[in-house]
């Protein structure tokens, strides 16, 4: 196991920090998806987004995003993708939007700074945080959640986009 380290971020964000090179398997439920990150990248450190087709993804359709990196320090990234089940979950799509405008929901401001580190890696994160379903005024039930994020890059080196896959504990 390459674990690198476990953080509490705020909005109970966990996250454990693993270097690219762990093996899929600790990553359950997202080995399928870590398996083909490793494929695509061959011997080079990150695979590109460009390596992947749609096809790849069966049985992930909506439970992806994709964000392009627009800079490390601030954090900021655009969403070139945000799927469906993410929709679903979070109540809104935000497909073309900056990472910076879910500042104003609420995202804290240390959840900022460890996006703009990990960037500067090829670390992999996988999080879990808990949300609430509500309906109204009334909260129906809380959910945990993981999500593995995983970098891409055109040069093969630097991280330029994350590849995020959502999961739904059961």
């Amino acid at each position: 196991m390459a674990l690198i380290e476990k953080l509490r971020l705020g909005g109970h964000w966990d996250y454990a920090v693993f270097s690219s090179d762990t093996d899929s398997s600790e990553f359950a439920p997202f080995s399928s998806i870590k398996d083909l990150w490793d494929r695509k990248r061959g011997s080079r450190q990150l695979p590109a987004w460009k390596d992947f087709s749609l096809r790849d993804f069966e049985g992930w359709y909506g439970w992806l995003t994709v964000e392009d990196i627009v800079s490390d320090s601030p954090y900021e990234a655009t969403y070139r993708l945000w799927g469906s089940m993410w929709t679903n979950v979070w109540g809104f799509d935000h497909t073309g939007r900056k990472y910076s405008d879910l500042l104003a929901m609420a995202v804290p401001e240390e959840n900022v700074a460890f996006w703009g580190q990990l960037c500067r890696t090829t670390n992999i994160a996988l999080g879990r945080n808990t949300l609430s379903w509500l309906e109204g005024q009334h909260q129906l039930f809380k959910k945990e959640y993981l999500n593995l994020v995983l970098p891409l890059s055109d040069n093969g080196e630097t991280p330029d986009k994350y590849l995020t896959v959502l999961s739904l504990e059961t």
